[in-house]
């Protein structure tokens, strides 16, 4: 038995004990931020007669319940459920909303409203309707909700602020506050450690009677402490230095201006914070012999069996993800294909072109990498979209031909939809006929479950109940449905979701064999699968079918597993990831310790497992619906979800909210609590959530920042064949 060594006597490994503690417990260096930074857009708020239609992001604005019904003649809006409209109030002076109604002389009646969730106030349904704003209401934004009684309707024809303060001048700056009465200026700061907000003052010269400067600091409990302020004091400047605890991570600045005169001056205005440690940098491996993107098309996350899907629907998905890695909360950028692809290709966000074809300026596609790293390349699509019309075939040298879905949708199914057998049938023949010294990527997109919703025995008992309903899932039904031309009961939509599920399951039990014929010729170790959806689907949920026109979770939230035996090591992530994600992980393998565009983060610290490597996930995902005119936006955090909807119709009717057709919802603006209401069934923008309106300062930056990188051309003229594909998809009429 060997003695242990006395090199070190207890006294100096005890000195030396204390020495690396102290070491490990040194704090990260400080380091000083702008205050107003690219990633926040701060909100400038100022009183205003003029009350913005919904959609508006004037600070005075119809906010939420409100649908343009007027076809000719003066607009007109009629209040829904919950209308809500949203003011400034500056300063002490009286308010009043002022309202003039279309209503019918005889209707009499009566509604309630209340203001910033005081006490319900009964007004009578007049044509002059005057709602008095409380004096003692703070200076900020505050609402006014109206509720009608069954039956009762609210038609407006105008609405204003009445005696409204003077509006000030603000300009922005990354660390520069110009500001004049009477404004405020509110941004909201994620906080990860205490924190020290630094400026100067420079009040205004010549200094006027009445001016007021404050600077505040909200949080989510809703108190709020003024940590500076200046009243026409005689100081030239005042240097201010505030410390802000980060017991609660959400902080909302304010700078507020009162009275009229010239602008005071806030400048270096920082944030200073212990240094946010960065999670040690993980390689991708070196990539295999074979790398499969697989994308079932229109697959929604609640479908699969892993994800809380029912069972049996997805067993080889399943069977996947228990081998290898599953990211439950991963999420689409777009609710449709093309702008969903396009990013996945390229790393990058379209905003409004998102149905453009892609060009070279949205930088290399996965394809091009691949193609420049030595391995040979193939596309295997059924969906029309995903082809050289659109720009997609980039990159790769193989473009499978006679694969697309082109199914005859004019009368009633009499087979079933087989494109998973044709496209893997097309992919395994190309695969045949390379050099097995020859490396390989492969994109294959297959359409199911996407409509038509026909899928073959035994799926279709399986899946489908056995009901009373003769709906069928046909492209041509599902747009009955969507433009109220056939109706459809309780039955009807437990079918479809059946049909729907059905075509999973058959595109599910394929995979497995492909999978099986892929491993005959290549060992597992070389063989990294990654299964992933474009989108999700619409299925009654919020009243509608199909797909693209909403950024509810049925829309966004898709499956991500990823599989090679050997490398990736099992495991279930829960972090927010999304395509730009994927993007930057399979483009990582594809060009290891090169340059990758995009705004995605490397996903190599979960697929391989390194705990000292683990990326934190994102705070917050976005998505936009690009194939509405004006587009749909979305920002995402763990918690809540802010849905900005602007978008706009040749239509006068409702030309905001969400939806097409059935199920269409007409609020300009959405905030749900996901962890009190998963299904988006409560909207609760105008609430005062701090976290949310963190979310929307982010949302607007974001959009601010995706257009000046917005590209894309004007689509070439179709051949017949992706025609036929493109109108039995339903993309054509």
């Amino acid at each position: 038995m060997s003695r242990p060594s006395r090199l070190f006597s207890p006294a100096v490994l005890g000195g030396l004990g204390l020495l690396l503690a102290a070491v490990s417990c040194r704090a990260p260096p400080q380091v000083d931020t702008p205050l107003f930074d690219a990633l926040h857009r701060p909100l400038i708020l100022t009183e205003s007669q003029n009350i913005g239609w919904p959609a508006s992001n004037e600070p005075n604005r119809f906010l939420q319940g409100w649908w343009d019904v007027a076809t000719k003649g003066p607009p007109r809006l009629v209040a829904l459920e919950r209308a809500r409209i949203q003011g400034v109030k500056l300063g002490d002076a009286g308010k009043a909303l002022r309202i003039t109604a279309s209503i019918k002389p005889e209707s009499g009646g009566s509604f309630e409203a209340r203001v910033s969730g005081r006490k319900w106030k009964s007004f009578p349904l007049a044509r002059r309707i005057q709602i008095p704003i409380p004096k003692n209401t703070p200076a900020g934004r505050f609402t006014v909700d109206f509720r009608l009684p069954d039956g009762s309707k609210l038609g407006v024809r105008r609405a204003e602020f009445l005696h409204p303060q003077p509006a000030g001048e603000v300009t922005v700056e990354s660390k520069t506050l110009v500001q004049s009465g009477f404004s405020l200026v509110e941004t909201v700061r994620r906080l990860e450690s205490a924190t020290v907000l630094s400026g100067r003052f420079r009040p205004p010269s010549p200094a006027a009677a009445g001016q007021h400067f404050a600077l505040e600091i909200e949080r989510s409990d809703g108190s709020k402490e003024t940590v500076f302020e200046w009243s026409g004091d005689s100081r030239d400047a005042g240097d201010f230095e505030i410390s802000i605890e980060a017991k609660d991570p959400w902080v909302r600045i304010r700078f507020l201006a009162l009275g009229e005169g010239a602008p005071g001056r806030w400048s270096e205005l920082t944030l200073r914070a212990r240094e946010t440690t960065v999670p040690e940098s993980v390689p991708a491996p070196s990539p295999p012999k074979v790398v499969i993107l697989y994308v079932m098309d229109a697959l929604r996350s609640d479908f699969v069996g892993h994800l809380g899907g029912p069972n049996g629907i997805t067993p080889t998905i399943d069977r996947l993800a228990e081998q290898g890695v599953t990211f439950r909360k991963h999420f689409s950028v777009a609710p449709n294909t093309v702008p969903s692809t396009k990013s996945l290709f390229t790393g990058q966000v379209f905003l409004y072109k998102g149905g453009h074809k892609l060009t070279p300026e949205s930088g290399p596609t996965l394809a091009e990498r691949f193609s420049n790293a030595g391995f040979r390349t193939g596309l295997f699509s059924g969906n029309g979209n995903v082809t050289p019309w659109r720009g997609m075939g980039r990159g790769f040298e193989k473009i499978a031909s006679g694969v697309l879905w082109k199914g005859d949708d004019s009368r009633a199914i009499t087979g079933y939809n087989n494109n998973a057998e044709r496209i893997h049938a097309a992919a395994l023949h190309w695969i045949g006929r390379q050099d097995p010294n020859d490396s390989l990527f492969l994109h294959i997109q297959a359409i199911h479950p996407h409509n038509p919703y026909a899928p073959p025995e035994p799926f279709l008992s399986t899946f489908a109940p056995d009901n009373d309903s003769k709906i069928d899932g046909r492209t041509a039904t599902l747009l009955g449905i969507l433009s109220r031309r056939i109706e459809v009961d309780e039955a009807d939509q437990e079918k479809l979701r059946g049909l729907y599920a059905g075509g999973a399951a058959y595109n599910d039990a394929h995979i497995e064999s492909f999978l099986e014929a892929v491993l005959e010729r290549y060992p597992k170790e070389e063989v990294l699968f990654i299964l992933t959806s474009d989108h999700g689907e619409e299925l009654f949920e919020h009243g509608g079918v199909l797909h693209g026109y909403t950024l509810y979770d049925e829309m966004l939230h898709i499956p991500l597993v990823a599989w090679w035996p050997g490398t990736i090591q099992p495991g279930a992530i829960e972090s927010l990831t999304d395509n730009l994600d994927l993007y930057s992980s399979i483009a990582n393998l594809a060009t290891p310790g090169g340059p990758i565009t995009g705004g995605g983060n490397s996903l190599w610290p979960y697929l391989l497992n390194r705990r000292s490597g683990e990326a934190t996930g994102r705070e917050v995902v976005f998505a936009s619906a690009s194939a509405v005119r004006g587009g749909i936006f979305m920002a995402r955090s763990p918690r809540y979800k802010f849905v900005y909807a602007p978008r706009l119709s040749s239509r006068r009717g409702g030309r905001w909210g969400m939806g097409q057709g059935r199920g269409r919802g007409y609020d300009g603006e959405y905030l749900f609590d996901m962890g009190g209401d998963p299904a988006e069934m409560t909207n609760l923008v105008g609430d005062n959530i701090l976290e949310a309106d963190w979310l929307q300062t982010r949302l607007m930056a974001w959009i601010k920042a995706g257009e000046a990188l917005e590209a894309g051309e004007a689509l070439d003229e179709m051949d017949e064949e992706t025609r036929n594909s493109l109108r039995a998809l339903g993309y054509l009429q």
